[in-house]
């Protein structure tokens, strides 16, 4: 077999093949069994036959595939014949960690990338390097899969091998994301993407890397879900759903179905739509036999049924999930079924045992370094402690997982006040009686007494200080805790009820339009209201929401809004953002005026400018932070400049958080808006 073709099925995360016709597969796999039988010669030409009919049970018998690589393996051991070796080690490594195996994957992978450095071959180095990101990633370790999948990606770059750049770009935007660097993992699918996009075979399906393409697609849909953009991940996923389909990939039709699951689910709060779509996800993973997969599902679909209040249904499918995601080592998933049975007790009232879940699914998150994963199960940890009146805990939770280490320093501090007043009586009875019984020491005595007594004054004013410190903490604590919950509920009530109201009117208007034998104008602007409040709430709910007040949610709710809005204009552009301004916090009112302004002036870009580039950059300090949007557009007469309702708008908003617009413009020479805030 051809080097390009071993490349083809060795190379990545996944690897498919095209569906052919049963009566094509019998005949190859009938016509390499004559040659095997009859090829007496035990050489190089013999491996690769082997090989060949390996590959044609890849799926439907992965055992009988695994002896014949192994078969092939040994003779190509015994004739020195390294390509051979190379080939059938990372066969046999792909085929271990699809099954789940992940240890001896990395063994199988450390193996072949030896050989390959010691054969010089390039490819299959990189491919290692892949193998191994992929195998670590799914043990939780995922600083080591980012640098493996850094060293892939620098080889197939210089080798000008952009499909399995894209490949390996895909893998690392996953980890990225499980980190919870959202923007490291957006930038990096969209790179994938572009490099996909740029082979007309893999649009067309002709070719196998079009499954890796609805990968992407996938993956961005999830992103998108993660931002609040419901219309663009939908988009995508029924994008994935047609590929997948067409090409009867069934890992990909299955997680296609587990992502508009997860959408229903998650999103749109349809979870019954949501079940459906997992039940079909489910069955494809458990007829590929994909352990890892099948715990991904069963947790969603434990998740749909807390949702539902079907206590027992969700604790079925998150043990199953637990069962599953134990069995290969899968770190996160064994915390999300954790957490999942956790929510089944809690709905249960099973308060204690729902604690106990959510603590092991703590140290779980904490084991894999899932930050997003522990601040959910904070939440519902803090939920818990909600319900069971313990408002402190509830508050304290959210910060960090120090339950445990606050309730042994609160036992130690009251040990500590017992034994200073056991200490204090006991001095004081023995210096009453030395005072009866030796009249000479008297007046040494009423010093060292006015003394303790001094100091016993400071020590109580201490100590009475410090307990009226925990009693403002704890009444501060119960009022945060009380706001957020009012945000959430605010955001929860303007997303179910006003959003389902106006969307039923623009609903309602254009069914009555159509229905209508004459044109109604009045119906046109009912509807298109409707939609432009849509769009205003949305803005709305996702400002009120505690969750957005880190800066880096601004910027991927930014950088997202760029990438749909010019992206459908082909305007090139990039959006820069310093480390400092991504660690910032906003309050809600600064956030939201800086969020509309950057949207005011972004579609007036695509409107009026006719540009080609634009470029956003976000930068700040202590004291400042600037917004700078420039476009190459055909720009506007200053002198003659007419306030819209935008510009208007824009300068309104920046007023009201106490902040400095700046717009420069001249004809042909674009346009470029400076939003400076200072002290925030």
């Amino acid at each position: 077999m051809k080097k390009k073709n071993f490349v083809l099925i060795f190379l990545g995360i996944q690897i498919f093949i095209a569906t052919i016709s049963h009566a094509e597969n019998q005949h190859k796999i009938d016509s390499l069994e004559n040659v095997l039988h009859h090829y007496t010669l035990r050489d190089t030409t013999y491996v690769k036959t082997l090989k060949s009919y390996a590959y044609l049970f890849q799926f439907s018998d992965p055992e009988k595939y695994k002896k014949n690589i192994l078969e092939a393996l040994q003779l190509a051991d015994s004739l020195h014949f390294e390509k051979g070796v190379i080939q059938c080690d990372y066969a046999l490594a792909l085929i271990v960690s699809e099954h789940g195996e992940k240890k001896e994957a990395i063994k199988l992978f450390e193996k072949c990338l030896a050989v390959s450095v010691k054969a010089n071959d390039t490819v299959f180095i990189a491919s290692s390097y892949g193998g191994l990101a992929r195998s670590y990633y799914e043990l939780g370790n995922s600083d080591s899969s980012i640098s493996y999948y850094e060293r892939a990606i620098k080889i197939f770059d210089d080798l000008k091998r952009y499909n399995d750049e894209a490949v390996q770009l895909n893998g690392l935007a996953v980890v990225y994301e499980f980190k919870g660097n959202l923007e490291k993992a957006l930038t990096s699918f969209q790179k994938a993407e572009k490099l996909f996009s740029a082979d007309e075979k893999t649009l067309k399906g002709e070719n196998k890397f079009t499954s890796y393409l609805v990968d992407v697609y996938l993956n961005i849909t999830e992103l998108l879900n993660n931002f609040g953009n419901l219309k663009s991940a939908m988009e995508y996923a029924q994008k994935a759903n047609v590929i997948a389909e067409k090409n009867n990939y069934k890992r990909e039709s299955a997680f296609a179905n587990f992502v508009l699951g997860s959408i229903e689910i998650v999103s749109r709060k349809e979870y019954g739509n949501g079940i459906i779509y997992c039940r079909k996800s489910l069955n494809l993973f458990e007829e590929i036999e994909s352990k890892d997969r099948i715990a991904m599902v069963c947790n969603l679909m434990g998740q749909a049924f807390v949702k539902l209040a079907m206590a027992d249904s969700a604790e079925f499918y998150c043990r199953k999930g637990l069962q599953f995601s134990e069995e290969v080592g899968f770190v996160q998933e064994i915390t999300n079924a954790l957490k999942g049975i956790g929510m089944a007790k809690n709905l249960k009232k099973d308060y204690d045992s729902a604690i106990e879940y959510y603590l092991k699914a703590l140290v779980k998150s904490k084991e894999s370094n899932d930050n997003l994963g522990k601040k959910e199960i904070l939440e519902s940890l803090a939920e818990t402690y909600s319900n069971k009146g313990n408002y402190n805990k509830a508050y304290e939770t959210l910060k960090s997982f120090t339950l445990l280490k606050d309730s042994i320093l609160d036992a130690e501090k009251q040990k500590s006040i017992n034994e200073l007043t056991t200490k204090y009586e006991t001095e004081k009875k023995e210096k009453e009686i030395t005072v009866l019984t030796k009249d000479k020491e008297i007046q040494r005595l009423e010093i060292k007494k006015q003394k303790l007594l001094k100091n016993s004054f400071i020590g109580g004013l201490a100590l009475l200080s410090i307990l009226s410190f925990l009693a403002y903490r704890t009444y501060r604590t119960r009022q945060k805790l009380k706001l957020q919950l009012l945000r959430n509920k605010i955001a929860s009530d303007l997303h179910d009820d006003v959003g389902s109201t106006l969307s039923s009117i623009a609903i309602f208007s254009e069914v009555a339009q159509q229905q209508s034998k004459e044109v109604i104008p009045m119906l046109d602007t009912i509807g298109d209201s409707a939609r432009k409040m849509l769009d205003a709430m949305a803005d709305i709910v996702w400002t009120i929401n505690p969750e957005n007040d880190q800066f880096e949610k601004i910027i991927l709710r930014m950088r997202s809004f760029a990438y749909e809005l010019l992206g459908a204009k082909k305007i090139d552009f990039e959006f820069i953002a310093n480390d400092d301004v991504t660690k910032m916090k906003l309050p809600m009112d600064m956030r939201k005026n800086l969020y509309l302004i950057f949207k005011e002036a972004t579609n007036n870009m695509v409107k009026y400018s006719d540009a080609s580039k634009a470029s956003f950059s976000i930068s700040g300090t202590k004291e400042k932070l600037t917004m700078m949007i420039r476009d190459n557009g055909k720009g506007f007469d200053m002198t003659k400049l007419s306030e819209g309702n935008g510009l208007k708008n824009m300068k309104r908003r920046a007023e009201e958080i106490g902040a400095q617009l700046l717009i420069e413009s001249f004809p042909g020479s674009g346009t470029t808006i400076q939003l400076s805030i200072m002290n925030v």
